[in-house]
């Protein structure tokens, strides 16, 4: 698995530098094999009106923000090599997981 065509965009990333889902390339129960992989700028949070909680940037009492401008993507945004810090399933994965039913359309 040297070179992996991101989801979005088509282009090849790769283990290391793009974002790939933990079930890439494993048939699971009665669900196809998994092709989740991504080229991290292409990685989003999902819509604004997603009811999952994100951190937001921490401020100080005079309004200033305490993390780094260079930050402002965190939580929004995947870096190349986060499933190396914890697993990562891709949101049709972890649906399937939950669910135990197929999706209805793969948004990512």
């Amino acid at each position: 698995m040297s070179k992996i065509a991101c989801l979005e965009c088509g282009s090849l990333t790769s283990l290391v530098s793009g974002v790939v889902c933990g079930s890439y390339s494993a048939p699971r129960g009665p669900f196809p094999e998994c092709k989740g992989a991504w080229r991290p700028a292409f990685y989003l949070v999902a819509a604004k009106d997603d009811m999952f909680p994100i951190n937001k940037r921490a401020m100080d009492p005079d309004g200033e923000g305490i993390v780094d401008v260079k930050d402002a993507g965190r939580f929004l945004q995947a870096r190349a090599g986060d499933q190396f810090m914890c697993q990562f399933q891709c949101d049709l994965c972890h649906f399937r997981n939950i669910q135990r039913a197929r999706s209805s359309g793969r948004k990512r």
